[in-house]
């Protein structure tokens, strides 16, 4: 089934492991056999893949724009899926579909899919930093410490073992 582009005036895409640039005005093009096709935005330099899903990601689309190298980037892909299902409960639903597709040869659908786990990725992080960014709870003592505030042995302690008494 052809596939028909649309390029904005320096919108990228990358065909079958060739990056294409539109170098002026709209650029209209028809793809008329197979062929793995990404366009700018859906790209993810290695340089940007900084975190688990996106790391997963950066390596699932190599693994779709490079078939030939399925031996290097095959394993990275189910590895780094699995590693962030592991991490992420609430994802293993997502990455076992994602990995699904790989294993069926749906790669350009396990990518949509990626893409929405590196966004999801993005939600837990927002809420774990307001988690964090928030007061830190007292505890039922008022999160007040139950000495005179000084770190380490009360000085006044018979258990010091630090005191110089005795010593002569």
């Amino acid at each position: 089934m052809p596939l028909k582009i649309i390029l904005k005036n320096e919108e990228k895409i990358i065909v079958n492991g060739a990056v294409i640039q539109n170098i002026g005005g709209s650029l209209k093009a028809l793809i008329l056999n197979e062929a793995a096709v990404l366009r700018e935005k859906d790209i993810i330099t290695e340089e940007d893949a900084k975190t688990p899903a996106s790391r997963a990601y950066f390596a699932l689309q190599n693994l779709y724009l490079f078939p030939d190298r399925e031996s290097t980037y095959g394993p990275l892909v189910h590895r780094f899926f699995t590693d962030f299902g592991e991490a992420a409960p609430s994802a293993v639903e997502r990455v076992q579909k994602i990995l699904d597709y790989v294993t069926e040869d749906g790669l350009y659908q396990a990518l949509r899919l990626a893409r929405k786990l590196v966004v999801y990725e993005g939600s837990i992080f927002d809420h774990a930093q307001s988690e964090l960014s928030g007061p830190i709870s007292d505890g039922a003592d008022g999160g007040q410490p139950e000495t005179d505030g000084s770190l380490g042995p009360d000085r006044g302690s018979e258990t010091d073992q630090g005191s110089s008494e005795g010593t002569g």
